[in-house]
């Protein structure tokens, strides 16, 4: 596993009614690349994007994310993104599962 990366930031407080700037370190676990496009596809779905739903369906049916294949958290994102009018994701419930 590799080491946590270590990250300077500026926090900005409200502290008795003032605004205060506060430096801190903090370490970040780095994720592998798949799990990092995981991520950022649910959020962006999550917030209404189709697009993203649909390519969160087929890293889910092809296995990109984590080498394994998740064929029902992929056909419920798929299903989503088709009910909202995603070609693509139609597609995907056609060659994975006949529907």
């Amino acid at each position: 596993m590799s080491e946590p990366i270590k990250k300077k930031t500026s926090l900005t407080i409200i502290r008795n009614g003032r605004e205060e700037i506060i430096e801190a370190e903090i370490e970040e676990e780095e994720l592998p690349e798949g799990k990092r496009r995981q991520l950022e596809l649910i959020d962006l779905a999550a917030k209404g994007n189709i697009e993203a739903a649909a390519a969160l369906a087929e890293g889910y049916l092809t296995g990109d994310f984590d080498g394994t294949v998740h064929p029902e958290k992929g056909r419920k994102w798929a299903r989503y993104a088709a009910k909202k009018g995603s070609q693509k994701a139609a597609d995907l419930l056609q060659r994975y599962f006949g529907s």
